[in-house]
């Protein structure tokens, strides 16, 4: 499946049981074609949630990380928004651009617990013994708006501290996107996610995120919560750009490579 197939049978799911678990048989498929191998973390957090991080590891002790969430935002005891572009999206373009990438020292993390205070990202970062070069997060990125993708300078870390993006992953991935024709856009300081613990720990990252104001119900710099989409039941297939999704897959596969990880 494509990027924008995956997103779309995540958004089919109502749970995030059920989505953990389709993130279970992916991954495990993924480890049978490449020869990966295969973690799961424990996250103290209710399954409701999604109480596991799932790591495909290169076995590199000095990796790039690139990840996203697969958790969707719950609207119910048990019951979630479709997230399919929060983050069906990310997910979907994480496991395409793993079929391409897997030859290279990059670990592919599948995040639980995101949209209750990126939880996975800090349990990974209690267990994690490699020394990470970087991280690349996707999310929310099946949908550039009229803005395009968003690669930003600045960004909320447990608001509303602010912490600067790496420039060095930055500029690879904005050269990656200028070479395609995608609009870049740089300034969201609201744009959150599983970049941020990481940027508090001193380690190189950066997000590649869609531009949708409208999605994210952003007006004169600030949520508008009666205008979002997002965390909302309205969070389908159809705020998934295909063509867009399948560019910024090749701006992350493009970027990756222009680092020269195996040198």
């Amino acid at each position: 499946m494509n990027a924008y197939e995956i997103a779309h049978q995540l958004s089919k799911l109502t749970t995030n049981r059920q989505r953990k678990q389709f993130i279970n048989k992916m991954v495990n498929n993924l480890a049978s074609i490449t020869g990966r191998t295969v973690e799961k973390q424990d996250i103290a957090i209710d399954e409701r949630f999604g109480n596991t991080n799932f790591l495909l590891h290169s076995n590199d002790p000095n990796p790039l990380v690139i990840s996203a969430h697969y958790d969707a935002f719950l609207i119910g005891r048990e019951t979630t928004t479709p997230g399919a572009n929060d983050n069906g999206s990310g997910i979907g373009a994480l496991f395409e651009a793993a079929t391409k990438l897997f030859h290279l020292p990059v670990d592919f993390v599948f995040f639980g617990g995101e949209e209750i205070g990126c939880k996975g990202a800090k349990e990974y970062l209690k267990q994690n013994t490699k020394s990470i070069r970087g991280i690349v997060n996707l999310d929310t990125c099946g949908s550039g708006g009229n803005l395009g993708l968003l690669i930003p300078e600045i960004v909320h870390v447990n608001y509303p501290g602010l912490k600067k993006t790496d420039d060095a992953l930055n500029q690879i991935f904005i050269q990656s996107a200028i070479d395609i024709g995608l609009p870049i856009h740089r300034d969201d300081v609201l744009a959150t996610g599983d970049h941020g613990p990481f940027l508090e720990a001193g380690i190189p990252a950066t997000t590649l995120q869609g531009e949708d104001l409208d999605f994210f119900g952003i007006v004169d710099g600030e949520y508008v919560p009666e205008k979002m989409i997002m965390h909302t039941p309205e969070d389908t297939i159809d705020w998934v750009d295909e063509e867009f999704l399948s560019k910024v897959v090749k701006v992350l596969v493009n970027g990756v490579e222009r680092l020269n990880l195996d040198r």
